[in-house]
């Protein structure tokens, strides 16, 4: 998630600590909390991306999903190693850093790989889409799938690199200057006062004249001191914004543009899952209609004769209660249901009750994957974009990092709710 917002982190109020160098105000309550939730991201995370990326590693199948979700874990277990613990300090320094290349590498590694990790659900939820909805087009190949990721690790890089030139320990600093103004030209300066000393009566001008003039020379030759406020770069140690290298605008333009690809890939991740879950409710719906079909009979048709018995087998659609006919000439034609109505009725409703449970059980699953998406990013959109305030800077910033919970329920969702990781994982433990 991108940081450009200055109301987000209150960074007037730090530029102003930056410029004028006070001190910082003890830890708050909510700082504590924040502290306390980053290093539980941390470590759940690490351990959890950690695992799935074995799993899926000696998997060694050449399938677009395990191609998808080793991504995806290797981004959020380098996130959780990387950019939790690096936020950490940050937070716990009040963004003093001291060097310049660690502000913009910070940054860059914040605002690069987070988007990153949306993306890769955003392709996997197209994956997915593909491969249930259009399991025969074959468009999503490994090959494709590589360019995918490519492409979005390139859209990463640029979207990271132009956050990480609004940031710096440098800074724009007013400072009080000032300017002694002098009103006068050189005429006026090498005028000689004497001539109204002269000793004659009629060469010297009149008191008032002279009072005049000499108000007006003390005027002209009055030196005023002026106060003005100019800017020069300062070294500050604090990673914030600044705009020595993008202006306003171009933060500002850019801002909006970062905030549009999170919320590109919210929508493309709610619009493709529940396109996912209608499609995958309609097909077990039309199986179901099927197998309720009614069964075919099978007509069997005895003749006792003298020549030796005949048996003729026919395949009827129709359904009866009926078992025999016994015929006079010594014929006997029976009926036999291939399954009884009793029994395809408790088929039936077996049937169901399956369906209905696999139906809560995607549901319960897309579900989860969307709500986890809007909890983790929704905030620090809001935030970020100004459509809601939270007053207290602490308290905006335990929001703001809820980003960090796509990092450490990744693994859950897309491995650990897999029956089939849960039996891969215990086979490598167990070794």
């Amino acid at each position: 998630m991108t940081t450009l917002n200055i109301s987000v982190y209150g960074t007037l109020h730090l530029r102003k600590i930056a410029c004028d160098a006070l001190p910082r105000n003890p830890f708050s309550v909510e700082e504590y909390v924040l502290f306390a939730l980053l290093a539980f991201f941390c470590v759940t995370g690490v351990v959890g991306n950690a695992l799935v990326f074995v799993v899926y590693f000696k998997k060694r199948d050449r399938q677009t999903s395990t191609l998808f979700i080793l991504t995806l874990a290797g981004t959020d277990f380098i996130t959780c190693i990387a950019n939790i613990p690096f936020t950490l300090v940050i937070e716990y320094y009040s963004s003093y850093i001291e060097y310049d290349v660690l502000c913009k590498l910070y940054k860059f590694l914040m605002t690069s790989s987070v988007p990153f990790s949306a993306f890769i659900m955003s392709a996997i939820a197209v994956d997915r889409y593909l491969c249930i909805c259009h399991p025969l087009a074959h468009i999503m190949t490994l090959a494709r799938a590589k360019m995918i990721i490519a492409g979005l690790v390139l859209l990463a890089c640029i979207a990271g690199l132009v956050v990480s030139l609004c940031y710096g320990v440098y800074q724009a600093c007013s400072v009080p200057s000032t300017t002694n103004v002098t009103n006068g030209t050189a005429f006026f300066q090498t005028f000689d006062t004497s001539v109204f000393n002269t000793s004659d009566a009629h060469l010297r001008p009149t008191s008032g004249l002279l009072d005049t003039l000499t108000l007006t020379w003390n005027k002209l030759l009055q030196t005023s001191e002026r106060r003005e406020e100019v800017e020069e770069i300062k070294y500050t140690g604090y990673c914030i914004s600044n705009t020595l290298l993008l202006g306003d605008e171009v933060r500002t333009i850019y801002k909006y543009f970062h905030l549009g690809l999170y919320l590109t890939s919210l929508v493309i991740v709610l619009v493709l899952y529940s396109l996912l879950y209608m499609s995958v409710i309609e097909r077990r719906r039309k199986r179901r209609r099927q197998r309720t079909e009614v069964v075919p009979s099978r007509l069997t048709a005895t003749t006792n004769g003298n020549n030796g018995t005949s048996t003729t087998v026919l395949t009827t659609t129709e359904e009866t209660e009926m078992n025999s006919i016994h015929c006079g000439n010594g014929e006997k034609i029976e009926f036999i249901p291939k399954v009884q109505r009793p029994i395809l009725q408790r088929r039936q409703t077996l049937e169901k009750s399956r369906d209905r449970a696999a139906n809560l059980k995607t549901a319960a699953m897309l579900f989860v994957v969307a709500v986890v998406f809007l909890i983790s990013f929704l905030p620090g959109i809001l935030i970020t974009a100004n459509i809601i305030e939270i007053p207290d800077s602490n308290l905006a910033k335990i929001f703001f990092y809820f980003f960090f919970i796509n990092h450490v329920t990744n693994p859950v969702i897309y491995s650990f709710m897999n029956q089939n990781f849960r039996d891969d994982m215990r086979k490598i433990l167990d070794c």
